[in-house]
C-alpha cells in the first residue's frame, strides 16, 4: 500500500545524500527515500543478527576458557610431570575416535 505524506522535512545533510543519491542512480525523491530507508532497516536487522552471534561467540569462548581450565586442573591433579608418547597412548586414540565419530554424525 503507498500512502503520501507531504509534511515531511529532511535536515540539510539527509536532503544532500538524498539529492546525491539520485543523481548518481538517475532516480526520483520518492523512489530513492524508499530505497535508503529500505536499506537503513536491513541493515538495522544486520546489526542485530551480528549482536547476536558475538553474544553467541562469547559464550562459546567463556566456556573454551573453563574448558582449558579444567584442563588443567586435571593435568594437576593427576601430577603428570612426565609428558607421555601422544601416538602410543591407546586412551587417547580412543578418546579421539570417538570425537571423530562424533563430527561424522
Amino acid at each position: 500500500m503507498r500512502k503520501n505524506y507531504h509534511n515531511i522535512t529532511l535536515n540539510d545533510d539527509v536532503e544532500l545524500f538524498v539529492q546525491k543519491y539520485m543523481k548518481e542512480h538517475n532516480l526520483g525523491m520518492s523512489k530513492s527515500i524508499n530505497y535508503l530507508i529500505d536499506k537503513g532497516m536491513q541493515n538495522i536487522v544486520d546489526s542485530n543478527d551480528v549482536t547476536s552471534l558475538q553474544n553467541g561467540m562469547e559464550k562459546i569462548l567463556s566456556r573454551l576458557f573453563y574448558l582449558k581450565y579444567l584442563m588443567e586442573q586435571l593435568y594437576s591433579d593427576f601430577n603428570v610431570d612426565e609428558p607421555s608418547n601422544l601416538k602410543e597412548s591407546k586412551g587417547l586414540k580412543i578418546v579421539q575416535e570417538r570425537v571423530r565419530s562424533s563430527f561424522d554424525e
